[in-house]
């Protein structure tokens, strides 16, 4: 009878010794594939960055010493098959100023007050799948990119600066320290920093 029992609780100790070393496995090809996504985001409510724990101060301080400060519209550097731009007003928006800030992102008239910065890091081709435009029509020369999205709401769900076809700012990526790339209706408008660093 003992050795019944002693046979019993090595088959279930080998049972169960199996099932924690299926599920390290399983949970291992989940890591891996995981940490093969191109494409991963990080939500960024400029305020509370340094009580943030998912996000590194050092990450997020140098973000915010990239895309927040004054910028000029200089013009369409590529547009997709389908635009909403047409030439006036593509000569109405250049000129045009947008400003980032931890407090404020504005373009022309449109201020908006504590704004959410979302960002995102776009592999090439994901980008050029989404947007049918590619990284080199916009003098892109690398294999991603950071895509911020600016919203009313700490949600993600207002986006600003809301509907309008010459309403832009919203959405852009950085191209460099000095030049942010403005995303609205297919166009995709250069804007350079105001007084480069």
């Amino acid at each position: 009878m003992k050795l019944g029992k002693a046979i019993s609780l090595i088959t279930l100790f080998f049972a169960l010794t199996g099932t924690a070393c299926t599920y390290q496995n399983s949970e291992k090809k989940v890591l891996n594939t995981t940490s093969q996504i191109q494409e991963t985001s990080l939500n960024i409510k400029t305020d509370e960055k340094k009580t943030n724990s998912q996000i590194p101060d050092e990450s997020t301080s140098k973000t915010d010493e990239i895309f927040f400060g004054s910028w000029i519209v200089k013009g369409v550097l590529a547009s997709a098959s389908i635009s909403t731009h047409d030439n006036a007003d593509i000569q109405y928006l250049e000129g045009k100023k947008i400003n980032y800030s931890a407090e404020t992102a504005s373009f022309d008239e449109n201020i908006l007050k504590n704004p959410y910065y979302k960002m995102t890091v776009v592999a090439k081709e994901r980008f050029s799948s989404i947007n049918g435009v590619d990284f080199e029509e916009l003098g892109i020369n690398a294999k991603s990119v950071t895509w911020i999205d600016v919203y009313r709401d700490p949600n993600y769900s207002d986006y600003w600066p809301g509907v309008g076809k010459n309403n832009i700012g919203g959405s852009f990526m950085i191209k460099d320290k000095d030049t942010l790339i403005v995303s609205k209706g297919g166009d995709f408008f250069e804007i350079s920093r105001v007084e480069p660093k």
